[in-house]
């Protein structure tokens, strides 16, 4: 689903940001990945240096803390209560972080600990 979300990124004309939770160095671009990058709205950056060539859970979360900390806002569509994403929008809420998620009530957790609504835009 990822990857998917990405290559629906990289069909517009925005800025994208990809941040693999391993080194750059063995990293893989697709076609329109390779294409971004040459006009310029393509930006690729890691944490990791060229010993961590794998993607484990311990490199996402860190990954994930670093994008966050990065972030002026972040929007977490569902994070499950204790998991990692849950742990990861206390710290973020903690960093001053503005934080958004879905009216939902498997979001409900998220909106007492103080991340907002999205609301969706009215014509």
């Amino acid at each position: 689903m990822e990857r998917e979300c990405l290559e629906i990124l990289l069909r517009g004309t925005q800025g994208v940001i990809l941040c693999p939770a391993r080194t750059l160095t063995s990293l893989r671009l697709s076609a329109s990945a390779k294409k971004a990058l040459a006009d310029g709205r393509l930006l690729l950056l890691s944490p990791f240096d060229e010993s961590v060539r794998r993607q484990a859970r311990d490199t996402a979360i860190y990954r994930n803390r670093v994008v966050a900390a990065l972030a002026d806002e972040i929007i977490v569509p569902y994070a499950l209560p204790g998991g990692a994403t849950d742990d990861l929008c206390r710290a973020a809420l903690a960093w001053g972080k503005a934080l958004f998620t879905f009216d939902s009530p498997a979001n409900r957790h998220l909106v007492q600990l103080g991340a907002s609504v999205l609301v969706a835009p009215t014509e």
